[in-house]
């Protein structure tokens, strides 16, 4: 099986040089390493290449085009069977035998979205830590009951040649990578999520850099509801094993409109911070109707279903992360379950507002050329 490595590069390197070191080291013989070079090159970029140019291939555009498109450009022409798809953020683990279990996933998918979790140095990376796992909860969920997903975070995967034809590569949206995932779910492409591929990817470490990317992944989210709601909607009952991995996803949006009202009626506050547990870390809407109750809770003096709840929450990250093999942190998921989370929540919020009221977004970012 021949795997294909491409790794876009735009503006600066970061750990392109490490990326490369490790990918051309690996024993595995039927390979090739394509840098593609988005942008105008420049010294750092270079000094970085300079050393393995004899083992790679370098693409480079000479004008910026985005990811969509770069990858597009080298992909679609290119005759392999696996890509290899890694921004240059991502730090591979020291393991020899990387390619080979890539290549031994890829016997039995069609995708695989590559865990990913955050190296965390800041109070914001930490967070994001959290908010990793959150992420590879629901992924490692879907792969193992339904084995396709419609959405992935393609910061590091890998796709069969023959689907990424087929589904005529990327498409020059923002989410390109859940799109991608979407329109792979509709062909009843076969998902993994495989644990012993996992790798660390660099996360913001400073609030500027977080709200640029807050404002894109929240328009991710809004979009890829807005487009694949009927598609998620009309495929629950065909595969039981989707619907149960479905539902355990929306479970928390249902489930709440119906606790908060009975739990108003019947005076259970007990039950809110379990509520808030799920809206909180696993779909983010849940939260706008709970979030109010939870804090009337604190302030009235409810400590003890507050302190249930957020064990219940802490012991549920906890198991999934040594399922996963994630950090964990109990003080770091305290801030994060208390501050953080109703912060992303009220970034997703915002974006709702602007796109309902027809508020043009400005990314910071080239989708098309």
């Amino acid at each position: 099986m021949k795997i294909t490595a491409l790794i876009p590069v735009y503006r600066v390197p970061k750990r392109a040089a490490d990326i490369l070191g490790k990918l051309i080291a690996m024993p595995y013989v039927d390979k090739e390493i394509i840098v593609v070079v988005d942008g105008s090159t420049n010294p750092e970029i270079e000094s970085a290449l300079d050393p393995y140019r004899a083992s790679i291939t370098i693409h480079y555009n000479n004008e910026q085009l985005g990811k969509t498109e770069s990858l597009n450009r080298v992909a679609l022409r290119h005759v392999t069977d696996v890509f290899l798809i890694l921004d240059n953020d991502i730090e591979l683990p020291d393991d020899p035998a990387y390619m080979d279990k890539v290549a031994s996933n890829m016997e039995r998918y069609d995708l695989i979205e590559i865990p990913k979790e955050a190296i965390a140095n800041t109070f914001i990376s930490r967070m994001m830590a959290m908010e990793f796992l959150s992420f590879a909860m629901l992924s490692f969920t879907m792969a193992k009951l339904a084995k396709k997903s419609p959405s992935m975070n393609g910061a590091a995967c890998a796709i069969r040649a023959l689907l990424f034809r087929l589904l005529d590569g990327f498409r020059p949206v923002i989410n390109e990578d859940m799109d991608f995932a979407a329109r792979a779910f509709q062909l009843h492409a076969a998902f993994g999520y495989p644990r012993e591929l996992k790798v660390r990817n660099e996360a913001p470490d400073t609030v500027r850099d977080w709200v640029v990317q807050r404002k894109r992944w929240a328009l991710n989210n809004i979009l890829w509801i807005k487009e694949n709601f009927l598609l998620i909607l009309t495929h629950f009952f065909r595969t039981p094993a989707l619907f149960l991995s479905t539902v355990l996803f929306f479970l928390p949006f249902l489930a709440s409109i119906a606790v908060f009202f009975m739990v108003r009626r019947t005076g259970l506050l007990f039950l809110l911070p379990l509520i808030f547990m799920m809206s909180q870390h696993l779909y983010i809407f849940t939260g706008l109707f709970l979030w109010p109750s939870h804090l009337q809770l604190i302030l009235g003096g409810g400590w003890l279903p507050v302190t249930v709840g957020l064990v219940i929450a802490a012991l549920t990250f906890f198991v999934f992360s040594k399922i996963l093999r994630f950090r964990f942190n109990p003080i770091d998921f305290v801030l994060y379950y208390f501050i953080y989370s109703p912060v992303w929540m009220l970034a997703n919020v915002v974006m709702i507002i602007a796109l309902v009221l027809g508020i043009k977004i400005r990314t910071d970012w080239k989708i098309t050329k």
